[in-house]
């Protein structure tokens, strides 16, 4: 990547005193009739508190579509250093600049790890593509059609990627009578939701900062809005806590639940970490230099890293990195801002675990608008091995070891030139340049489903559970046009069976489910027998009077809710019935 400078509009040099005189002959004009008016020249940008400002004027809308974005997405971290952007390996390291822009601060990745959205000058709001290309404004923080002279702090995009949350703080004031701001990029309007610490922070979809305790007295983290996760409460310390950082990639099992709360204590400010919310471990860098407390903190997607903007005794700006596994301090001289990509790091190859996530986060992004454009992916699809570009459903087995990675077997389906298809395929999983990325490799013929026992068969093959035959199935039932679906979880893959057969002149569905999928049989299911077999099934008033749908599960004690089989649809309770028993009776005679 190299440097992208962004230049801002110059005057030609010719002819500097024509220049002058035509400015003049504007600008003294204008301000002899402010003055005679009573009026002051600087009202555009009159000194309102940031706590006093209740309404932005919203930005142009920015969809999705005028996003720069890099063709696949970056990892490692960026940070800020002068006027430049620069990018380094998730440790740090081989640092590089990307592109300079004046007044470039507090960059954040888009969820995609495409994107990053920056602040200039504390007033406008910039996206670039996370290569470094293509940088391009939003909008700027305007009230009532004036300029404000309170100035954004610490950019943060949402996990969902619709929103861009900051603080609002007037220099020279309490930074505790700082307002927090989001903006809904999409539509482009601007939404006060509260006030605190000018350092917001997301974890998931809450909006997390310090806040004045009313009570207690003293500063504790809190939740702007709705706090589902209720992690705010349960990060607050003793001390005055004044902002909290998680890794940005917390999905799919792969983030590391590591969190890092800045917090004052006395007169000095301290860095708080904790790995999954236990073993806390409290830093701060020796020497002269002290933790800004404004800046907020910074966590790799691993955990193994921490990052906060430091101040030495000069005024001169530092960054400094703690390594978690050392729990030793790295500085980088006059840089500020870190922030990590959500791109899945890795300084080795990755554990099991990780690598089957890997895989699953990898198969997820197919088919879709993402085309495989997922943090994990190696490359461009190859949709001579993928050709299912639209509903792909996958299910996936244990990693197995290979060369320096794992291999992830799994089997992928659904619609393809007309028929309902399926492929098994390994996922290859590696370390490449300290990410961790997926792709496919080695692949089955594509197969397709057209009968009931080919459904079946292949729901043998992809599901773990026991798979029965199916029997006593109605007249002129046929496969439906999604026949099968699949999932995997916890080690385990499960799945269902549809068909679709003519009653009453209307197509109606039959679903049987294989390994506790889907089932619940609403709010008072009735014991019943099943071929001698006990089991449950919904009752009349929960299907006539709830709406719930019929369904039969087996083998069931009285009043439970799941079962390893189930079949459910449209049909009378007791034709359910009979599929479930011929079903039961050919588990027993296997």
């Amino acid at each position: 990547m190299g440097t992208h400078p962004i230049t801002v509009g110059t005057v030609s040099r010719f002819r500097p005193w024509i220049v002058i005189a035509v400015a003049l002959s504007i600008v003294l004009p204008i301000a002899a009739t402010q003055i005679l008016s009573g009026e002051s020249i600087a009202k555009d940008q009159a000194p309102v508190a940031a706590a006093e400002i209740d309404s932005l004027d919203p930005f142009t809308p920015f969809p999705a579509s005028r996003h720069p974005r890099s063709e696949y997405p970056v990892g490692g971290m960026v940070f800020v250093r002068c006027t430049n952007l620069w990018w380094a390996k998730p440790d740090g390291s081989e640092p590089h600049r990307m592109f300079s822009m004046p007044g470039i601060s507090s960059p954040t990745f888009s969820p995609d790890a495409r994107t990053i959205a920056f602040l200039r000058n504390g007033n406008e709001i910039w996206m670039v593509g996370a290569d470094g290309s293509d940088p391009v404004k939003v909008g700027a923080l305007r009230s009532n059609g004036r300029r404000i002279t309170a100035r954004a702090r610490v950019l943060t995009w949402a996990p969902g990627g619709g929103w861009l949350a900051f603080g609002l703080m007037t220099p020279g004031t309490d930074p505790m009578s700082s307002a927090i701001w989001k903006l809904e990029v999409k539509r482009g309007r601007l939404l006060r939701v509260g006030a605190g610490w000018p350092s917001p922070s997301w974890t998931y979809d809450t909006l997390v900062t310090g806040s004045v305790n009313w009570w207690g007295g003293g500063t504790d983290l809190a939740g702007l809005g709705r706090d589902e996760w209720g992690g705010a409460a349960k990060l607050s310390s003793d001390a005055d806590d004044l902002s909290l950082a998680l890794p940005p990639n917390q999905v799919w099992g792969i983030g590391r639940r590591t969190t890092a709360v800045l917090r004052r204590q006395e007169s000095q400010v301290e860095l708080s970490i904790r790995d999954r919310m236990k073993d806390e471990f409290v830093s701060t860098p020796s020497g002269e230099r002290r933790i800004d407390p404004l800046a907020g903190p910074a966590v790799a997607n691993d955990g193994s890293v921490v990052g906060v903007d430091l101040i030495d005794s000069t005024g001169q700006r530092d960054l400094g990195l703690l390594n978690m596994s050392t729990k030793q301090w790295t500085f980088i001289d006059y840089a500020w801002n870190p922030v990590w990509s959500p791109v899945v790091s890795s300084t080795g190859p990755p554990a099991s675990e990780r690598a089957l996530a890997a895989a699953q986060m990898w198969l997820e992004s197919l088919g879709g608008e993402n085309d495989g454009r997922s943090l994990v992916a190696a490359g461009p699809v190859d949709h001579k091995v993928i050709p299912i570009r639209r509903k792909l459903g996958f299910t996936t087995e244990r990693p197995k070891p290979a060369g320096d990675g794992w291999l992830v077997p799994a089997t992928i389906f659904g619609p393809y030139r007309g028929h309902y298809v399926f492929r098994h395929l390994g996922v290859a999983v590696s370390t490449q340049q300290g990410r961790v990325v997926a792709e496919a490799g080695a692949t089955s013929p594509i197969r397709p489903i057209r009968t009931v026992g080919q459904a079946v068969r292949f729901l043998d093959q992809a599901l773990t559970v026991n798979v029965l035959p199916v029997t006593a199935v109605p007249a002129g039932a046929k496969l439906a046009p999604r026949p099968v679906d699949a999932w995997s979880w916890n080690g385990r893959a499960t799945g269902s069976l549809r068909l679709m057969f003519p009653h009453d002149g209307k197509a109606n569905l039959l679903t049987i489910s294989y390994g506790e999928s889907g089932f619940g049989c609403g709010g008072d299911p009735i014991p019943v027998e099943v071929a001698g077999t006990p089991g449950d099934m919904s009752s009349r008033r929960s299907v006539e009077q709830w709406g719930m749908r019929p369904e039969v599960i087996w083998p069931a004690d009285e009043g439970d809710f799941t079962a390893p089989y189930s079949v459910s649809g449209t049909l009378e309770l007791k034709e359910l019935l009979a599929v479930a028993s011929g079903m039961e009776m050919a588990r027993k005679a296997s």
